[in-house]
């Protein structure tokens, strides 16, 4: 049996590397990306520089990990990027910073979605490809004090992208998941403190290995993994 591959786009202390070690003890050989890479190359790990707010760079890291291994079947998309803003002057972002911010949190992601399910489409018929991107509570609250304009934008669209691909792939009969996750306290409030990387990776083992019959856009709690909550809005 040959060994999984997974790709982890937004590698960072956090969440990133609670999810590096993840697949990690599960047998990946897997390939993570950051603005500034990292030290450790050899056959069961590619630590690589690419900045995502150049879509094209997320093609880019496809084609890196196809030519040195092969296919991806789980890909876990941590990128996110935000020019805070007065939130009583919300447009006062310039188109700049918002294009900037909209490239790492949706531009990319749609990027990313295309080339995994190019990969899901090419893997035996008995496996799985798994899709997860880190999301929170702005695609249902906008949080409109927090002056989080143009992340809150991202997620939304990030949220739809997902839900699209989840649908597709039901309507194709095809066996691949696609997750939006958001951590939330456990009384189903945003998570505005405290993320928690292992907790995180514990869901995401969870989704990998089809252990949870979460929705496409699947709130969670540390500790007790998917927990359905009403709309914040």
């Amino acid at each position: 049996m040959s060994t999984p591959i997974a790709i982890l786009l937004g590698a960072g202390k956090g969440v990133g590397a609670s999810v590096i070690q993840m697949l990690h003890g599960k047998g990946y050989r897997v390939a993570s990306v950051s603005r500034s890479g990292g030290q450790t190359n050899d056959q069961n790990t590619l630590s690589l520089a690419y900045d995502l707010s150049t879509p094209t760079n997320v093609s880019a890291v496809f084609k890196k990990v196809r030519d040195s291994w092969g296919e991806p079947s789980v890909v876990v998309y941590n990128g996110a990027a935000l020019h805070p803003n007065n939130y009583k002057m919300q447009f006062d972002v310039s188109l700049e910073h918002f294009e900037q911010d909209l490239a790492v949190n949706t531009t990319s992601v749609f990027v990313a979605l295309k080339e995994a399910i190019a990969s899901f489409n090419k893997m035996s018929a008995s496996a799985t490809g798994t899709f997860v991107f880190v999301g929170n509570c702005l695609n249902e609250a906008p949080l409109a004090d927090k002056g989080l304009l143009t992340l809150g934008t991202g997620k939304s669209a990030a949220a739809y992208l997902i839900s699209s691909a989840a649908n597709a792939a039901a309507a194709n009969e095809k066996d691949s998941r696609f997750y939006y996750i958001d951590q939330r306290t456990e009384q189903g409030d945003p998570m505005l403190k405290g993320v928690d990387g292992p907790a995180h990776a514990e869901f995401i083992e969870e989704l990998i290995d089809g252990k949870v019959n979460a929705p496409a856009l699947a709130t969670f709690v540390k500790d007790q993994g998917y927990k359905a909550f009403p709309r914040l809005t």
